[in-house]
């Protein structure tokens, strides 16, 4: 598919951009994949945090958890990133689902980043939409009690 611009050129919907989201992505997870139970050490994992670093300002709030997620589950050791990546959730906390808040929760409480200012910021919103409607409407109870659980 392509669209028209002011300027009377065509310009695909398959930018550049989507395609380096698709193929990081790609990437992170074979190797992941592969060194699963491990701690991930080595080039390969500081040449995929390098690019999460790059990246981190064109992911929309559901590739940022996924790529944390894909980092903490083999224990990669990079404060940076992680704050790299952290630092771009609160342009999404405002349009953010109650679920993705939680599992945001889960990841820091998981990778024992205890960014006071985040935790309280995240709390504000979900007590603010748990408010507005029916919490079991918001959020499936369970998911809660495992946010609990994993501070």
């Amino acid at each position: 598919m392509a669209t028209k611009m002011r300027t009377g050129e065509w310009r695909t919907l398959y930018d550049e951009m989507g395609v380096r989201h698709r193929d990081f992505f790609q990437d992170l997870r074979r190797h992941r994949d592969r060194e699963k139970g491990t701690v991930a050490t080595g080039p390969v994992w500081k040449h995929l945090a390098t690019q999460a670093k790059n990246l981190a300002a064109d992911f929309d709030l559901q590739g940022i958890l996924e790529a944390i997620k894909l980092f903490a589950s083999v224990r990669f050791q990079d404060y940076d990133l992680y704050l790299r990546l952290i630092g771009e959730v609160p342009r999404y906390v405002t349009s953010a689902q109650p679920l993705q808040l939680i599992q945001f929760l889960r990841l820091l409480a998981r990778m024992r980043l205890r960014e006071r200012n985040y935790v309280d910021m995240i709390g504000a919103h979900l007590r603010q939409s748990f408010r507005s409607v029916k919490l079991n409407d918001v959020v499936a109870p369970r998911y809660l009690v495992k946010a609990a659980n994993a501070f």
